[in-house]
């Protein structure tokens, strides 16, 4: 499937350091769901370079997920062609093509929930995804410590030192260090050697109980904290790298240029890779067309076969394996063959396979979709309360096309001779369109919209409450399929309430964790008719909400404001 890209405009410039730049990209309504992201992840921005040759590079988002727009910095790189066409082709009103985020350098709630303490250790632009994710834990009120190590050539190249300074709370601890200090300098000396990381967790008694430890940057930080972590017995599931750079050279790189093979869509053409060229890059730069997006051996799209002669790979794909990434292979001789094309013969046999299975499959499907029954056989499961009349197909309605259409461009689409997307397949799923057909409620005090603002961003990747299938999900014999009673404080953590009518304030049942209690005053719709209680003794039990989950008696009363359509068309 094709990586989506999109065009966005340049509304912010500025100057982060001496050789760094931010840039902030517009996010229309339209997009604000193809652009959420996680704290730590990257966008990837194409662009062509003054010869016309596409260049892809990845930066990290660098603002909190309550943004609407995206920001991202770029630091200058002697020679680099997409930082310095950035720096110095574009500004304000330009437009950049975008994909949108991903990356799995991220950290979430449940990190934020499952450790008392985090730490950094990083140098250079590997500051920018870190930037993002000490935000979210700040804005989320992470009350363990965060500890930050940052290196950096010369003061003035810190990127955000302005920020960290700004942002800093008694349970944070940045640790700034540079290899050229001025004479007013009052932070740490030196680079990030093994022995410097020794002395710095020592120093400021950094801990690794409990600890989640992230590391970017320049491989060699990167190299030194892994190796210092595992001197001090860290297990691998507490840390999380990134290789946010590619090394400048390869170990003992050849000095002169080589000629090599590449065999590509069937055909084998030479290359000349020049000293200290990728393999990738001289592929490009001979002008054909190769699958890649980060060209720091994150992504793996450019991976190829090896088939003959000798490379020195920065990263190794896979041991004891011939595969190779491109972008981080540099040829140690002429003998070099790579091969980018798919082994022709797997390719047919393991497609023949899933023809066959589809096939059988489809055919079985058929037989089941026509039988007068199947409504019978098919359910899930028993149906939820108030749902005990309702047929599938008044839910579950009929996809787009025959099922001959259906199959038809389904199977073009995976052997590829269409440009499309899996359409669904005999009935289709229910969304919110097709709940609300029944349950229309025009003063809903939680309609599924209003979850797509910005703020509910947290929410969303919590619980999903946007959608209606969320909570209830169907043939559970369930009223409600959601677990959680206290679901209320993925939204209303900074909720204020004037005028608390409450004898205990809704303000201390917050501070003191007691979210169950809201729905033991609160219909989480707002549809019931009934008083509100103002003591907690005259509160609806938390056993009885839990049995109204499962089906039970309705605690909240039988008056409602508004009955399902589907119950007064019976009546």
């Amino acid at each position: 499937m094709k990586q989506q890209i999109f065009t966005l405009n340049i509304i912010q410039k500025y100057k982060e350091s001496p050789d760094s730049y931010c840039y902030t990209l517009r996010i229309t309504d339209e997009l604000k769901s193809e652009f959420l992201y996680i704290p730590g992840q990257y966008i990837i921005i194409h662009l062509k370079d003054k010869n016309g040759v596409k260049q892809s590079r990845h930066y990290s988002i660098t603002n909190s997920i309550n943004s609407q727009n995206i920001t991202f910095c770029v630091k200058l790189v002697p020679g680099g062609i997409v930082s310095n066409l950035l720096h110095f082709e574009y500004n304000i009103g330009d437009t950049l093509q975008v994909s949108p985020p991903k990356g799995k350098f991220i950290l979430n709630n449940s990190i934020l929930n499952n450790y008392q303490n985090l730490v950094f250790v990083t140098g250079g632009s590997g500051i920018t995804p870190i930037k993002s994710m000490i935000n979210h834990a700040l804005i989320n009120k992470f009350d363990g410590r965060i500890f930050l190590i940052y290196a950096n050539r010369v003061a003035n190249s810190i990127i955000f030192f302005k920020h960290f300074q700004n942002v800093k709370q008694s349970n944070c601890q940045f640790i700034f260090t540079i290899d050229e200090p001025s004479e007013n300098w009052t932070g740490e000396v030196g680079q990030l050697s093994i022995a410097k990381i020794d002395e710095i967790f020592l120093k400021y008694n950094i801990p690794y109980d409990d600890s989640i430890f992230y590391t970017t940057g320049p491989s060699i930080i990167i190299e030194n904290t892994l190796n210092h972590l595992k001197d001090n017995k860290v297990n691998h599931t507490d840390i999380k790298f990134e290789n946010f750079f590619v090394a400048s050279r390869a170990e003992n790189p050849s000095s002169k240029s080589q000629q090599i093979k590449i065999r590509l869509k069937g055909l084998t053409h030479n290359v000349t890779v020049n000293a200290n060229q990728s393999i990738l890059d001289a592929t490009l730069k001979a002008g054909y067309k190769i699958d890649y997006e980060c060209k720091i051996g994150n992504c793996q799209s450019c991976k190829a076969a090896l088939k003959s002669g000798r490379v020195n790979s920065i990263n190794k794909y896979q041991v004891r394996s011939n595969k190779i990434l491109t972008c981080t292979s540099f040829p140690i001789n002429d003998q070099v063959v790579v091969d980018f094309d798919k082994s022709l013969f797997k390719s047919i046999i393991k497609r023949n396979y899933l023809i066959i299975i589809s096939i059988f499959f489809s055919f079985f499907l058929l037989l089941s979709l026509t039988d007068e029954s199947n409504e019978l056989y098919l359910a899930k499961g028993h149906m939820n309360t108030g749902h005990e009349n309702l047929r599938c197909v008044d839910c579950h309605t009929a996809a787009n096309g025959t099922i001959r259409q259906q199959l038809q461009n389904n199977a073009k689409t995976f052997l590829n001779l269409i440009d499309d997307e899996y359409v669904e397949f005999g009935k289709m799923k229910v969304d919110n369109d097709k709940c609300l057909n029944c349950h229309v409620r025009p003063n809903d005090v939680h309609p599924t919209h209003r979850f797509i603002e910005p703020r509910f961003v947290n929410a969303r990747m919590e619980i999903h409450p946007e959608n209606c299938t969320s909570c209830h999900n169907e043939h559970t014999g369930k009223r409600l399929s959601i677990d959680q009673v206290d679901f209320c404080k993925h939204c209303h953590q900074d909720i204020k309430i004037n005028n608390d009518p409450l004898e205990t304030s809704h303000e201390h049942l917050m501070l003191t964790e007691q979210w169950s209690t809201c729905l033991q005053c609160h219909d989480f719709h707002g549809n019931h008719i009934y008083e509100v209680p103002k003591n907690l003794t005259d509160t609806i039990s938390l056993q009885r909400v839990k049995n109204y989950f499962l089906g039970g008696d309705d605690p909240y009363g039988e008056v409602k404001r508004y009955i399902v359509d589907s119950i007064k068309n019976q009546n």
